[in-house]
């Protein structure tokens, strides 16, 4: 949560700040403003499930904007993915016992 709001708190003084050059400003802005509202939604056990596949959604986002500047995304998206979906998949059982 801390890392989004200091992105998007950075973003929006600096520009195009953190290598997302070529990238319209509100792009970045964007996906740290989703990325944020979507961590404080994973951290509420009544909207993890929710708050997970937003922060999925954001991921796959920020991946396709990299290939769009001709970059190979960070293999750690696919690790922050599935260590989401896990956390999420043990919501769901908590839910139901």
């Amino acid at each position: 949560v801390a890392q989004a709001a200091v992105l998007l708190i950075s973003l929006s003084h600096a520009g195009a700040a953190h290598g997302h050059a070529g990238l319209p400003r509100a792009v970045p802005i964007a996906l740290g403003a989703a990325e944020l509202v979507a961590a404080l939604l994973f951290l509420v056990p009544r909207t993890v499930r929710p708050g997970g596949a937003l922060l999925i959604a954001v991921l796959a986002a920020a991946a396709a904007a990299e290939l769009a500047l001709g970059q190979l995304p960070p293999p750690s998206f696919v690790v922050y993915a599935a260590a989401i979906a896990a956390v999420m998949v043990g919501a769901r059982r908590e839910v139901r016992a």
